[in-house]
């Protein structure tokens, strides 16, 4: 300081320590997963992805979400209430279970805009209004119908795409008739409605994925692969495999929240809890 000579030290308090760079956080891939399997306390390790993907139903053609669901659905929240129908028969099933939601968005007309309704953001949303006699009649009247689900083929990128992936205008086909110069391009895989899922008020867990419809999880990892945006691609090209985006692992005893959350801290992973909440 002021009047030091050199070579003094100085009496005021020592410069604090360089704190310790975080270590980083380790990405959340299948063998995360089922390095997370192994730990005691929890009942399953699903990993939580929602894809988007243009889907036909109903002679109508709109870009979705699609999440991947395990066979066995016990202890998932998100499985608790469905409307109408059921889960899937099996992991190679070609069934399709939705959301009540996905239902009246899908048929909704177009905005004077023309952009069509998508449902508001979040997972805070107001229950239908109508009664659940009408909505239960309605979920019912789909079961069976057909969702088809539109896989880009592997091929050379053609002039209407951006890095290989097919653009479509979905408002050019209304009616589920595409033109002739996507039809090549995609692989139609058809599925059955098996499940129509119930809109809850309040926190719906299914609007916090912003997720329409599930697939069996094996069905939708392949899915997902073939419809990643340019974006995901890019870092896939330059980092490799990105991961999941996130992970749930329920406990079996609540009083384990926190010592399960430490011990995947412990691994290198980010975690946190819905500590509060009531199945």
């Amino acid at each position: 300081g002021p009047g030091e000579r050199e070579g003094e030290k100085s009496h005021g308090p020592p410069d604090p320590a360089p704190e310790p760079s975080p270590t980083p956080t380790r990405m959340l891939d299948d063998a995360a997963i089922a390095e997370l399997q192994g730990l005691s306390g929890i009942r399953y390790v699903l990993p939580n992805f929602s894809f988007s993907s243009y889907v036909r139903f109903e002679g109508r053609t709109r870009r979705a979400f699609i999440g991947g669901a395990p066979q066995s659905i016990e202890y998932n929240p998100r499985f608790k209430k469905f409307l109408a129908g059921h889960h899937f028969t099996g992991a190679a099933a070609r069934e399709v279970v939705v959301t009540e939601r996905f239902i009246s968005w899908v048929r909704s007309k177009n905005k004077p805009n023309g952009n069509r309704r998508r449902r508001p953001g979040g997972p805070f949303q107001m229950a239908p209004t109508r009664s659940e006699e009408e909505r239960a009649r309605e979920a019912s009247g789909i079961l069976g119908k057909e969702v088809v689900l539109l896989n880009p083929r592997e091929q050379d990128a053609p002039p209407s795409a951006v890095f290989g992936i097919p653009i479509i205008d979905a408002s050019t086909s209304e009616n589920g008739d595409f033109a002739s110069e996507f039809g090549a391009q995609y692989e139609e895989l058809v599925y059955r409605v098996v499940g129509v899922l119930k809109a809850e008020d309040g926190f719906d867990i299914n609007n916090f994925m912003e997720t329409d419809m599930f697939i069996p999880l094996d069905q939708a990892k392949e899915f997902r692969d073939a419809n990643r945006d340019p974006m995901s691609r890019i870092g896939e090209f330059l980092a490799g495999d990105t991961g999941y985006q996130n992970a749930e692992l329920p406990v079996i005893d609540v009083a384990q929240v926190e010592s399960v959350k430490q011990e995947i801290k412990k691994r290198g992973y980010r975690a946190w809890s819905f500590s509060n909440q009531v199945d």
